[in-house]
């Protein structure tokens, strides 16, 4: 199987285009794991679409399929530019058509309209009667602010990085309040600035950005006033823009070329 290995702020994968992969969740499982194989945070699936110029799926490195990544987006569009020149990029995913478009110049620079924010509890999903709910560990109560900004995100504002906690991430992305389970996000305000950490479902581990998790911290902390109509938001891997413009959010960031190869399945 030949591919390519792309990363967006860090958030690596692994794309094929246009070649059938056969069991892709048992793929993912095994050619994402780091040091055993290629490794990268998700297996990206490129295919024809009817309705859009790609269709995108996305496989964790647990088998599972997720919705939508904003980074994963961003590399699919990139890809997509440098072979057609195009710099408004339709891609098909499970939760919808997205457009990226390409800002041209150096460096690369793609905005992808991530749409509006879900807070009802249902369509997060989540078993609450509000956005937000009280979270006990390790006998210390935390305020947790849910969204769906095409997959399920619990956010977590703290004081300090030396917060953030891999065992509280734990014990939220796996609560039962969840029944699809989430991704969990560490924000930090800075200033104007906002430091952002996620702990990644299907991941199963923190990881060096995540764009739905920048585009629900944003439009948590839009709803609760503390943001305006745009921020910066830094995660280990890099800088995101996220803006609004009426109720629709777009997220702005990079993404680079690794490598390419070929590997036997």
């Amino acid at each position: 199987m030949k591919f390519l290995k792309m990363q967006a702020n860090g958030n690596d994968f692994i794309i094929v285009e246009k070649e059938p992969v056969e069991n892709p969740s048992t793929v993912a499982k095994s050619l994402c794991r780091r040091r055993f194989s290629i490794g990268a945070d998700g297996l990206v699936l490129l295919s024809s679409s009817e309705i859009a110029d790609v269709r995108m799926q996305i496989f964790n490195p647990d088998g599972s399929e997720a919705e939508f990544c904003g980074n994963a987006s961003r590399c699919v569009a990139r890809y997509l530019y440098d072979s057609c020149g195009k710099d408004a990029i339709k891609i098909d995913t499970l939760s919808g058509i997205k457009i990226a478009r390409i800002e041209r110049g150096y460096p690369f620079l793609c905005e992808v309209e991530m749409g509006k924010p879900k807070f009802k509890p249902e369509q997060i999903p989540l078993l609450s009667d509000n956005f937000f709910f009280k979270h006990v560990f390790e006998e210390r109560e935390h305020t947790v602010y849910c969204t769906n900004t095409a997959v399920p995100h619990a956010i977590i504002f703290v004081n300090s990085e030396d917060e953030i906690s891999i065992e509280l991430a734990r014990s939220i992305r796996y609560s039962d309040l969840f029944p699809e389970g989430t991704n969990v996000d560490f924000v930090v305000i800075r200033g104007e600035d906002i430091y952002l950490r996620t702990y990644e479902r299907g991941v199963e581990n923190f990881t060096l950005s995540c764009g739905t998790g920048a585009t629900a911290t944003f439009a948590v902390g839009k709803k609760l006033g503390i943001f305006k109509d745009n921020a910066h938001i830094i995660t280990d891997g890099g800088d995101l823009w996220i803006r609004a413009e009426r109720d629709i959010l777009y997220m702005k960031g990079g993404a680079e070329y690794c490598y390419r190869g070929e590997v036997d399945l």
